[in-house]
């Protein structure tokens, strides 16, 4: 399993933020770190994710998937956005 963080922009939102909310749920282990920012743990490889998300959204849109690492830091995180059931450590 790996951390992947997946951010996006939807310039006109419509019903593709729902979309993407529910397909980043479906992983399992997730952290909605930021409004547009994700953080799942997967099995699957990076493209696979992206394939999984492009269905949500328009050609205009635009989604970042990248597989992180051990050293991860934040800071100022909030509970805000601590919709949550992924540990880090």
């Amino acid at each position: 399993m790996a951390n992947y963080i997946v951010t996006y922009y939807l310039p006109n939102d419509g019903d593709k933020e729902a979309c993407l909310e529910a397909a980043l749920k479906s992983y399992g282990k997730y952290w909605h770190f930021q409004p547009t920012v994700w953080i799942i743990e997967t099995d699957q490889a990076g493209n696979e994710i992206m394939n999984n998300l492009v269905p949500c959204v328009d050609s205009d849109d635009s989604i970042f998937v990248g597989e992180l690492t051990q050293d991860v830091q934040w800071f100022g995180t909030t509970n805000l956005y601590a919709d949550s059931n992924l540990s880090l450590e």
